[in-house]
């Protein structure tokens, strides 16, 4: 091929001019570009990059969630259980009472034993189920006698409540107890707990009044009258007497 173009560029007449000369070395030029076998382009290699390790970013705590505040629950509201102290203690008097139950206390004459009247105070009398009666020692009403309920008020002692029968107060208590039999005056008042449940709340003592369901029938002969009986007698109805009122004494005389 080199000896081609050598041969055309001796050929041509000496009179050709630079253009010609030009013209003609390009010419030879492209005739000797044609003939050559040309590789192909190798592409460089590009080294591969090492890969870059994710930055370690640091998890952001995620807050406690708050749980909700629960809705008040029956075991939170004011309990119907009466204690030594709860809702009315030994040494309340009218003005402390008041201070405390503000319109809930009304100042009365309570009924007391053979037609007598005792000086006390009606908490929530207008609520049979937690009506409670304050009984005082004096006018001046500045020493509390004692509390009692009756049905259908819904105050415990113990967990026993009135209206329950006979034989649910010895299984609390434990043993049998001892009380004076029905009507007269003190007919169903328990005079001696035997050393049960019931006599072993202190400073203050449990007061119980037991009833007949005369309505239904009349009780044995052997059940009337002054005189003490037990609570484990075989002629006793469970299903007949039941507890008539309870409540909580302070004064030691009581």
């Amino acid at each position: 091929m080199a000896g081609m173009v050598r041969a055309m560029l001796s050929g041509y007449p000496s009179g050709m001019t630079s253009i010609d000369t030009k013209m003609t070395c390009s010419l030879a030029l492209a005739l000797l570009l044609t003939g050559c076998d040309f590789a192909e382009p190798v592409m460089a290699e590009v080294p591969a990059e090492e890969p870059v390790a994710a930055e370690t970013v640091e998890a952001l705590p995620v807050p406690a969630l708050v749980a909700p505040v629960p809705a008040p629950t029956s075991a939170e509201l004011p309990d119907t259980e009466l204690t030594c102290s709860y809702p009315v203690g030994r040494e309340d008097t009218l003005e402390t009472l008041q201070a405390r139950y503000g319109q809930a206390v009304e100042v009365a004459e309570l009924a007391g034993p053979e037609g007598t009247t005792l000086p006390g105070v009606i908490l929530w009398s207008y609520d049979r189920e937690r009506k409670i009666e304050v009984a005082f020692t004096s006018d001046r009403r500045d020493r509390v006698d004692f509390v009692r309920t009756n049905a259908p008020s819904l105050w415990s002692v113990r967990n026993l409540r009135n209206g329950d029968s006979i034989t649910r107060v010895q299984a609390i208590n434990g043993v049998p107890f001892e009380f004076y039999g029905f009507g007269w005056d003190a007919g169903g008042n328990v005079s001696d707990f035997r050393g049960g449940e019931f006599e072993r709340i202190g400073p203050c003592r449990v007061i119980m009044v037991l009833a007949y369901d005369y309505p239904v029938s009349q009780p044995p002969r052997e059940l009337v009258g002054d005189t003490p009986l037990m609570s484990d007698r075989d002629d006793i109805d469970e299903l007949l007497v039941y507890v008539d009122e309870i409540g909580l004494a302070f004064d030691p005389a009581y």
